[in-house]
C-alpha cells in the first residue's frame, strides 16, 4: 500500500516504516518535550520563589528576570519593580559592576559558576552586601539563556569585620602611645604585628 515504505539496508534485514505513523509520533514527541519543559520551568519558578535564600536570575544581557521573596525582603524592591532592569543598575560600585559582568561572561562562555561579592542599593537608600554564586541557566537544548544567582546576605558579617578592624586600629594607636614595644599573635601564637618605639617616635 502507498502508506507503507519498504526499505532494505545492506545487511539484508527488512525494515517497514509507516509514513503516516512516523509524523504523528514526531508531533507527539515534540508536544511531550514542550510539556516537560514547561513542567520543569514551573517547578524551578516555585523553588526560586519559596527558597529561604535570595535568588536573582538574569537573561544573557544582564536584565533581571527572576527575583524571589527573600531578595525582595532584603532589598525592599519587588519583582515588579526590578523586572527588566539591568542588575548592574542596583550595584553601588564600579568594582562590583565589573565583577558581575565578568561572572556573567564566564557563565556564558565557560558554563561554570562563580562566587562574587557585590553591594546592592536597597529601596530605603541603604546598602546590602551579598555573596552570590552565579551559575549558567541552560534550556533543554543546552543553550545559554541567562544565569541564576543564589546569594547569602553578608551585610552583618561585613559590618562586624569593619568594626573589628577599627577596634584593632584603636588598640594599636593606644598601645603605641603607652609602650616601648609590643606584639600581636594569632590563635596559633604566630606573630601578626610587631611595633617598637624608636628614637624618632
Amino acid at each position: 500500500p502507498d502508506e507503507w515504505l519498504a526499505y532494505t539496508p545492506d545487511n539484508g534485514r527488512r525494515v517497514i516504516v509507516n509514513i503516516i505513523v512516523m509524523p504523528v509520533m514526531a508531533v507527539l514527541v515534540v508536544s511531550l518535550r514542550h510539556r516537560l519543559a514547561e513542567s520543569v520551568r514551573e517547578q524551578a519558578r516555585a523553588f526560586i520563589y519559596n527558597a529561604n535564600a535570595p535568588i536573582i536570575g538574569v537573561d544573557p544581557s544582564g536584565l533581571i528576570r527572576a527575583w524571589n521573596a527573600e531578595a525582595a525582603d532584603i532589598t525592599g524592591w519587588t519583582l515588579a519593580e526590578v523586572r527588566g532592569r539591568p542588575l548592574n543598575d542596583l550595584v553601588c560600585d564600579a568594582a562590583g559592576r565589573q565583577a558581575l559582568n565578568e561572572a556573567l561572561v564566564r557563565a556564558a562562555r565557560l558554563r561554570r559558576g562563580e562566587n562574587i561579592e557585590v553591594t546592592l542599593g536597597i529601596k530605603d537608600g541603604g546598602q546590602c552586601r551579598l555573596l552570590i554564586n552565579f551559575s549558567p541557566d541552560l534550556d533543554l537544548d543546552g543553550n545559554f539563556v541567562g544565569a541564576i544567582g543564589i546569594a547569602q546576605n553578608i551585610t552583618a558579617l561585613k559590618d562586624i569585620e569593619t568594626e573589628l578592624e577599627e577596634n584593632q586600629r584603636r588598640f594599636r594607636d593606644l598601645a603605641e602611645l603607652g609602650a616601648d614595644r609590643w606584639w600581636e599573635c594569632d590563635a596559633q601564637f604566630r606573630f601578626t604585628y610587631r611595633w617598637q618605639r624608636t628614637a624618632e617616635s
